[in-house]
């Protein structure tokens, strides 16, 4: 792994239900649209939230980050938190 990836996993799912595994189709679309804008040389950085199937959370990151990935990730935790359901 490069020095500039990193995954971490934390989080413990606190009593949340574990789902079984399978995939997620709007989940790999997403993915795949993210793929394609790297390929591109669109996407230069990336942070990944990521809600595991046993209920724990985890994140990766990788390439140039800084203060605009920051301010997407802030405006993202944002209005998850205001979601009626997570």
């Amino acid at each position: 792994m490069p020095d500039n990836e990193k995954i971490v996993r934390m989080f413990p799912g606190f009593g949340l239900a574990e789902t079984p595994k399978k995939p997620n189709q709007e989940v790999i679309k997403s993915l795949e649209e993210c793929l394609e804008q790297a390929k591109a040389g669109e996407i230069i950085g990336v942070v990944i939230a990521k809600r595991e199937h046993d209920g724990s959370g985890s994140y990766s990151y990788a390439g140039f980050l800084g203060m605009s990935v920051v301010g997407a990730m802030t405006c993202a935790s944002v209005r998850l938190t205001k979601m009626d359901e997570l």
